[in-house]
């Protein structure tokens, strides 16, 4: 093909040399419009939102409106959070409640200094999955987790990963959960959603499905809030 076009076999001399120059200019175009926004999806209304209002993330939003829908967030509380990085749901629990909540956070990433803290927080930068009873110091109101696995583009293999990692949080409720507590659970939808709802369901007095406004449109990002924690759960 390079030899083709270079020849230009097929066409005049003059035409080969215009379908070049077009070519170039299209490809010049492509590139400064990647350089002007080399990631399209940060520059979405939360997004945008986000950096007037000095948030860390857009994600801030999306607990603002999983709470004004379930109003699971109260002073005097302590919460668990799960794959806190870069703080927005930190943030946002801090400002619920002017500061009057405990909250422990942990992340494998570091977590940036925040503007708004809550009066009692902790951050611990490890693997969840190696958390002890010496880290977290007792049962939590509630749990929050916003942790993802990786992905790769196809949304059956993406699924089932974010479906593992949400089973492996909730083998770890009952020794972090207080009784009557809650969980809001990061879940990309997928064929395990049946699964998921009948385990939580044997959990939770309640169990809801729920998309933010905030979620982008092309994702199948929601979160699985469960609420009322039996305690007495028997294997």
């Amino acid at each position: 093909m390079r030899k083709k076009f270079a020849d230009g076999k097929g066409q005049g001399k003059g035409k080969g040399k215009h379908a070049k120059a077009k070519v170039a200019a299209k490809i010049f175009a492509t590139a400064k419009k990647k350089r002007a926004n080399p990631n399209p999806r940060s520059n979405d209304f939360y997004s945008k939102q986000a950096r007037k209002e000095n948030l860390p993330a857009r994600s801030y939003y999306k607990l603002e409106q999983i709470d004004k829908r379930f109003s699971l967030i109260a002073k005097q509380q302590r919460i668990l959070e799960l794959g806190a990085s870069p703080g927005a749901w930190t943030t946002f629990l801090s400002k619920k409640t002017q500061k009057w909540i405990a909250v422990t956070a942990v992340d494998i990433r570091p977590m940036p200094k925040l503007r708004t803290a809550p009066n009692k927080f902790i951050f611990l930068q490890k693997d969840v999955f190696l958390l002890t009873k010496e880290d977290l110091k007792g049962r939590y109101h509630g749990i929050l987790s916003d942790m993802a696995a990786d992905t790769i583009g196809i949304k059956e293999t993406d699924s089932y990963r974010s479906y593992l990692l949400v089973m492996e949080v909730l083998s770890l409720v009952p020794n972090w959960l207080r009784p009557q507590g809650f969980v809001v659970l990061k879940y990309f939808e997928g064929a395990e959603m049946a699964e998921l709802s009948k385990l939580m369901h044997k959990m939770f007095s309640k169990v809801t499905r729920f998309r933010p406004q905030a979620t982008r449109g092309a994702s199948y990002e929601i979160y699985l809030i469960g609420q009322g924690f039996r305690a007495d759960l028997k294997e």
